[in-house]
C-alpha cells in the first residue's frame, strides 16, 4: 500500500530540508570567516617579523657607520666627538637588540625561529667588536685600525646570518600569501555554491507550492465560482470536486 502524505507533512519535510541546508551554509560561512581571520593573523605576524628584521638590518649598518665615524673623528683629532659617537653606538645597539628580541617573541615557524636563534652569537660578537674598536679609536688609533679587519669580518659573518633570516621570512611570506589566496578562493567558491543552492531551493519551493497548494486552490475556486453561477455541469461534478479536496488533504 503506497504511503500518502498530506500537504502539511510535505511542508514540514521541505521546512526541515531547508533548515538543514541553511545550517550547513551557516557553518560553512563561519568556517570561511575563521579561516580568513587565521590567514590575516598569519600575514600580520609575517609583516611584523619583516619590519623588525629590516630595522635590525639598518642597525647592522648603523653600527659599522658608528665605528667608521669614531675612527674618522680620532684621525681628525676631534675628541669632542667621542661622547656623541658613543651615544649613537649605544642607541643603535639597543635598537638592534630590541629588533632581534621582538622577532624572537613572535609565534614564527620552527625554521624561522631557528634562523633567528643563529643570529644571537654573531650579533653579540659584532656588538662587542664595535664597542671595543670605538673605545680604542680615541685611546689608541693604531690598535683600532689594526682591529678593523676583524671587525669587518664579524660584520660579514652577521650579514650572512641575517641573510638566512631574510630568506626564511620570504619563504614564510610566500607560503602565507599562497595559503591566504587559496582560502579566499575556497570561500568565494563556497559562497557561489551557496547562492546556486539557494536559487535551486527557491525554484523547488515554488514548484512544490504551485503543484500542492496554488493550483488546487485555483481549480476549486473556479469550480465554486461556476457553482455559484448555477453551472449545472459543475453541480453534477460536485462529487469530483469533493474528491479533489480530499486528495489535497491526504496527497
Amino acid at each position: 500500500m503506497p504511503i500518502r502524505v498530506n500537504v502539511q507533512q510535505k511542508f514540514l519535510g521541505v521546512s526541515l530540508a531547508t533548515s538543514v541546508l541553511t545550517l550547513r551554509l551557516a557553518l560553512g560561512g563561519l568556517w570561511s570567516s575563521d579561516a580568513l581571520t587565521t590567514r590575516m593573523h598569519d600575514n600580520a605576524i609575517t609583516a611584523s617579523a619583516l619590519r623588525h628584521h629590516l630595522e635590525a638590518d639598518m642597525m647592522h649598518d648603523a653600527l659599522r657607520a658608528d665605528v667608521l665615524a669614531a675612527l674618522q673623528a680620532a684621525q681628525q683629532k676631534q675628541p669632542d666627538q667621542q661622547d656623541a659617537v658613543r651615544q649613537d653606538l649605544a642607541e643603535h645597539v639597543d635598537l638592534f637588540r630590541g629588533s632581534i628580541a621582538a622577532n624572537q617573541a613572535l609565534s614564527l615557524s620552527p625554521a624561522l625561529e631557528h634562523a633567528i636563534t643563529q643570529v644571537d652569537q654573531p650579533l653579540n660578537d659584532y656588538i662587542d667588536a664595535a664597542q671595543a674598536i670605538t673605545q680604542l679609536a680615541f685611546a689608541d688609533q693604531d690598535a683600532a685600525l689594526a682591529a678593523l679587519p676583524t671587525f669587518l669580518a664579524k660584520f660579514k659573518h652577521l650579514e650572512d646570518a641575517m641573510s638566512t633570516v631574510s630568506d626564511q621570512i620570504e619563504q614564510v611570506a610566500a607560503g602565507t600569501e599562497a595559503a591566504g589566496e587559496d582560502t579566499a578562493h575556497l570561500a568565494q567558491t563556497f559562497m557561489l555554491a551557496a547562492i546556486a543552492v539557494a536559487l535551486l531551493l527557491s525554484a523547488v519551493l515554488y514548484l512544490f507550492a504551485s503543484r500542492s497548494v496554488i493550483r488546487p486552490i485555483q481549480v476549486m475556486t473556479a469550480a465554486m465560482t461556476r457553482l455559484a453561477q448555477g453551472d449545472n455541469e459543475s453541480t453534477r461534478n460536485r462529487g469530483a470536486l469533493g474528491s479533489l479536496c480530499r486528495q489535497r488533504q491526504v496527497g
